[in-house]
């Protein structure tokens, strides 16, 4: 069944937005792991509470992304692997499947 081509010109018109938003929210995640270690260090001084502050608004944009991954990987203490895993979804795993997506939708 061949796609009609008013929703591939779409398609290919969000798709450059799309992957700007991805990799906004790429860095996003990685400000909230710089947040999270400069609050756990201490080392924030007297911006401590607009740190705090801004690590709770990055919080509660990141963290639903990290709950289903926490609760995949085992517990490993002190460190916490699963932004590394949300930033490699985020960057990797994610443009592909919308750049294999448009091949198929040019393929049909």
């Amino acid at each position: 069944m061949r796609m009609p081509v008013s929703f591939l010109a779409l398609y290919i018109q969000l798709l450059p937005i799309i992957l700007d938003i991805l990799q906004v929210y790429a860095w996003i995640v990685i400000l909230y792991c710089l947040l999270s270690m400069a609050i756990g260090y201490q080392v924030l001084g007297p911006l401590t509470r607009l740190g705090i502050a801004l690590y709770n608004v990055l919080g509660w944009l990141v963290e639903p992304a990290l709950r289903p991954i926490q609760a995949l990987l085992p517990n490993t203490g002190a460190f916490d692997f699963s932004p590394v895993i949300l930033l490699l979804v985020v960057d990797m795993v994610i443009p592909w499947l919308l750049r294999v997506g448009l091949q198929a939708l040019y393929a049909s």
